[in-house]
């Protein structure tokens, strides 16, 4: 692309002023991949997630689809609830919706949006509210599950279940993720288990190497008979910045960014590069 000074050639024949720029396109904002279903206990603080790139100048904004209203526009809530708020920092793609203390109402399908010119872009996430009356899911203060919950894709899921059980008693623990066996496949997915050596505490590790997105869920641990039953909400999420500027056919990047700043730069000051031409003509 090659923009030229033609007034400038016109009054002064002997100059031509002429800025050689790459060819530029925008480009469109995309979700990227995050958990579409988060489980959670009544009273938890639950997380939605949404991750856009490309989002530049535009808003994300969250609504529960069915209602009008929204809830969210960038990181100002749009409704008198003083539990929910949009978690995002600066420079990164995350918009998540965060909501404390959830009751059964807050249960249903959520939508982030990003409007363009062209169309509205919607990520749907659905919120599930565990019924602790219907046991669903159980707790029992002699079984306890630790370790990260939340972590980057990429990085390794792992979770330890400890449990207290009478001597005499020939327990085994098993792993669940939204209520299916987990089962070590011996490349990514491990668990081991133990009991200890005065034979009333039983251990069992689940290690998940290179966590996904997928990956993410309740994660129960109990006994064979389920008299002991505990869980967790493991979220793998992704993170980063990105840039909504590049030259075509390229990746864009923090660099070629300035480089693109550098060139509307020099074409805002086209006008005074050709006063200045023809200053110099007028008194030399």
């Amino acid at each position: 692309m090659i923009i030229c000074g033609h007034e400038a050639a016109a009054v002064a024949p002997f100059y031509k002023v002429c800025i050689a720029g790459p060819a530029i396109r925008f480009l469109e904002p995309e979700f990227l991949p995050t958990p579409n279903k988060v489980i959670h206990k009544k009273g938890d603080r639950a997380r939605l997630f949404c991750s856009v790139v490309n989002l530049g100048e535009l808003t994300v904004t969250w609504r529960k689809t069915t209602e009008s209203t929204p809830i969210t526009i960038g990181t100002m809530t749009w409704i008198n609830d003083p539990r929910i708020q949009v978690d995002h920092m600066t420079n990164t793609n995350q918009w998540d919706l965060v909501i404390n203390g959830v009751v059964p109402p807050d249960a249903g399908q959520y939508e982030c949006q990003v409007s363009t010119s062209q169309k509205l872009l919607r990520h749907r996430v659905t919120l599930d509210i565990s019924d602790m009356s219907s046991g669903q899911i159980k707790r029992n203060q002699d079984i306890v599950i630790t370790g990260s919950q939340f972590l980057r894709r990429g990085a390794d899921i792992n979770l330890m279940c400890n449990a207290s059980v009478p001597e005499q008693a020939k327990q085994t623990l098993v792993w669940l993720k939204e209520y299916q066996e987990v089962t070590a496949d011996s490349q990514r997915v491990f668990v081991s288990s133990r009991r200890s050596p005065d034979r009333n505490q039983l251990s069992s590790n689940l290690y998940i190497r290179n966590a996904r997105t997928d990956d993410s869920g309740i994660y129960t641990c109990k006994s064979r008979d389920d008299k002991l039953v505990t869980s967790a909400q493991v979220n793998v999420m992704t993170g980063g910045s990105s840039n909504n500027v590049k030259r075509a056919g390229a990746t864009a990047s923090p660099s070629e960014s300035s480089a693109v700043l550098s060139v509307r730069s020099a074409i805002s000051h086209v006008p005074f590069i050709i006063a200045t031409i023809l200053i110099h003509r007028l008194f030399s």
